[in-house]
């Protein structure tokens, strides 16, 4: 970021890589605005819970609800 490197597990000597975490409660839903303004790195962005990799719902793209185009879900 800003011409700062970000490390990641792969990268060659990267011994104290550490992902970043977000607290929750428990059966708190949260809305995530993610943004992947990289010009040349891929965002790697995964939930895992208790070790186990989580599903998470895609809500938006680009700002513009999911299925909102074709008329067959309602538009909040």
């Amino acid at each position: 970021m800003n011409h700062v490197p970000v490390l990641s597990p792969g990268d060659p000597g990267v011994t104290n890589f550490v992902p970043a975490t977000l607290q929750m409660q428990a059966g708190e839903r949260q809305l995530w605005r993610v943004s992947n303004s990289s010009a040349d790195t891929i965002l790697d962005l995964q939930y895992v819970f208790d070790g186990v990799p989580q599903t998470m719902q895609l809500v938006a793209i680009d700002g513009v609800p999911v299925n909102s185009q074709d008329g067959a879900q309602p538009v909040s």
